[in-house]
């Protein structure tokens, strides 16, 4: 528990690092998720850590995606509206984690100053065979739409994965179909293989 916070401070700086690396090497121009725990946000100094973080940083927050889980958010809603906005109002993008296996409220999903909804793995691993999970998936993306967020599907491992959801119109995803995970020397050759996807 001890470690959460300051490892949290090295994740988000190493994120930047990286990024101004891909920038500079593979042309990069896209956003790095980076997962932020509810003991991170419940630090009293939490935003000003952030920006003093980017006050060092060539980089721009449109290139950093915040994730919170689900079940972070939902234990104390109130409280993250105004923190929330704030790291919004700094450019950051916010995505709500592993969606779907918590308790939201949608009526405080509607105050959330949200992103994206990342659908969580359990979800995916057995579409489109299983058709519960195919319904809870579409209910997601459909929800997604009509509250102007965007989705991502966790996961994907199969070409079938993939085009059931694109069918549903899910435009964006993760998973071993696409790539296992990679050191940045290796990521800087797999982006300039994948430019033109």
């Amino acid at each position: 528990l001890g470690l959460i916070v300051p490892m949290g401070e090295w994740v988000l700086k190493q994120a930047c690092s990286d990024i101004e690396v891909l920038k500079q090497q593979a042309d990069f121009n896209g956003a790095v998720s980076v997962n932020v725990s509810g003991v991170q946000l419940e630090q009293s100094d939490f935003l000003d850590t952030v920006k003093s973080i980017f006050d060092q940083q060539p980089i721009h927050a449109q290139h950093i995606e915040l994730e919170i889980t689900e079940s972070a958010i939902m234990n104390n809603p109130n409280r993250w509206i105004t923190l929330l906005n704030a790291l919004q109002d700094m450019q950051f993008k916010i995505a709500i984690d592993d969606f779907g296996t918590g308790y939201s409220s949608l009526s405080y999903l509607k105050k959330l100053p949200v992103n994206q909804l990342k659908i969580d793995k359990a979800f995916i691993d057995d579409i489109p065979s299983d058709e519960d999970d195919n319904a809870i998936t579409a209910s997601i993306v459909s929800l997604a739409k009509a509250m102007k967020l965007e989705t991502v599907a966790e996961g994907i491992e199969t070409v079938e994965q993939l085009e059931f959801l694109t069918q549903l119109g899910c435009k964006q995803g993760q998973g071993y179909l696409f790539s296992r995970p990679l050191p940045l020397d290796e990521m800087v050759v797999w982006l300039d293989s994948v430019r033109d996807w």
